[in-house]
């Protein structure tokens, strides 16, 4: 399953994402994690999709979380939540955003793409 996953997605950087991860080289990972919960008292789904750098290692054995490679983004290995493969566009796009000291990588797809990844609906 894993290469036919690998096969499924181009990974691509713009240029200030490479500068992100040329100022990282601790970076050996980048993980796309998926988080959901319940808010506390409206009870309403609250779903979100980051791009995390791994710099220690132990991102790998976060709780639960099942993880399939995805193949390498300058020199770094890419992998991402289970839960995301059936979800994600072809085409996945890292981008850097925030100012200084906040700069961080992202993923750059449109509002409906966002909208299909994080609230699918029944096809």
């Amino acid at each position: 399953m894993a290469a036919a996953v690998r096969d499924r997605f181009a990974l691509r950087v713009d240029d200030q994402a490479a500068q992100w991860l040329d100022e990282h080289p601790r970076a050996s990972r980048l993980f796309i994690t998926y988080m959901s919960s319940r808010a506390c008292c409206s009870g309403a789904l609250v779903c979100d999709v980051r791009v995390r750098a791994d710099t220690t290692g132990s991102q790998l054995h976060t709780r639960g979380t099942s993880w399939v490679k995805l193949g390498s983004l300058s020199g770094r290995e890419v992998l991402i939540d289970a839960r995301l493969i059936d979800r994600m566009p072809a085409q996945l796009r890292f981008i850097q955003r925030g100012v200084r000291p906040f700069r961080h990588l992202e993923l750059d797809q449109s509002g409906e793409q966002w909208a299909d990844v994080l609230y699918p609906v029944a096809r």
